[in-house]
């Protein structure tokens, strides 16, 4: 509410501070639902205890996070482009008795599109926290594939 507050009643600074503010308080937090559901802690120790895992994988927080929030926000793109050029084919072949039901299924697939992105968020997440807090991944996950999941590949 803080950060809305100071978005609302300032010029681009308050803006640009209330963003990088609300960025930080993300990177921060972002091992909270995992600590919750393995430690019994509360939401106040499981912040801090998120900030201090972070120390030891912010790297791969940051990355991971970015890489599966741009890949997916990239396929929903794609679908929602897909499904309002559909959406107006379907108008302007059978008018609005087929666009309707067109329109439903695209609204459906960018949701479970979204769905998707969610879930593979908090797997990683987890096999994230697993790796900082245990020193290992879920045995799912190598933890070499952990560290390196959004590292560019050398050639050889």
């Amino acid at each position: 509410m803080l950060l809305q507050v100071i978005r609302d009643k300032t010029d681009l600074l308050g803006d640009l501070f209330a963003g990088l503010a609300d960025a930080a308080w993300g990177v921060l937090t972002f091992l909270v639902v995992p600590i919750l559901v393995v430690e019994d802690i509360g939401p106040i120790e499981a912040i801090k205890r998120s900030g201090s895992l972070l120390k030891q994988t912010w790297g791969e927080q940051v990355i991971g996070n970015a890489g599966i929030g741009l890949v997916m926000g990239l396929i929903t793109f794609a679908a929602i482009a897909t499904g309002a050029m559909l959406v107006v084919m379907a108008a302007s072949i059978g008018g609005i008795v087929l666009a309707i039901p067109v329109g439903a299924v695209a609204v459906l697939v960018v949701a479970a599109i979204i769905a998707t992105g969610s879930a593979l968020n908090g797997i990683y997440r987890a096999a994230l926290y697993r790796l900082a807090a245990e020193g290992a991944s879920t045995g799912v996950f190598s933890d070499d594939l952990i560290r390196n999941a959004f590292v560019p590949k050398t050639s050889r």
